[in-house]
C-alpha cells in the first residue's frame, strides 16, 4: 500500500501510472494498440469498425511538441486531469475521468 501512496504524492511519476491504468480500462472494451512513429499515440482502440487514437496527458502543462503524433490524425482525442473538456491544437480534449466512465457504461 505503501507504494501506491508514494506514487500519488510523487506528481513527476503519476503520469504513467495514470497512463497505464487508461490504457487497462479501454483494453478491457475495445481492441487497443499503441503507435510508435515520429512521436507516440498511448491508445489507439477499435470501435466498431473506425480507429480511435487518443493521448493521455496527466500534467498541468501541455506542450504543443508533446502532441506531435496525435495532432496527425483528425479523429484523435487527447484526455487530460483537466476538469472541463476542451480543444488543443485542433483537437478535443476530454477529462480523461469521463472518457473512462463513458466507456464503462459500454460495457
Amino acid at each position: 500500500m505503501n507504494i501506491f501512496i508514494h506514487w500519488l504524492q510523487n506528481r513527476e511519476k503519476i503520469g504513467p501510472l495514470v497512463e497505464s491504468c487508461a490504457v487497462a480500462h479501454y483494453h478491457r472494451v475495445f481492441p487497443t494498440f499503441y503507435i510508435k512513429a515520429k512521436g507516440e499515440v498511448d491508445i489507439a482502440y477499435v470501435q466498431g469498425r473506425r480507429f480511435w487514437p487518443g493521448e493521455v496527458k496527466w500534467t498541468r502543462q501541455i506542450r504543443p511538441q508533446q502532441l506531435t503524433q496525435i495532432v496527425k490524425y483528425d479523429n484523435g482525442l487527447i484526455l487530460t486531469s483537466a476538469r472541463k473538456p476542451g480543444r488543443m491544437q485542433g483537437l478535443p480534449t476530454l477529462p480523461l475521468a469521463v472518457a473512462l466512465l463513458k466507456i464503462a457504461a459500454l460495457k
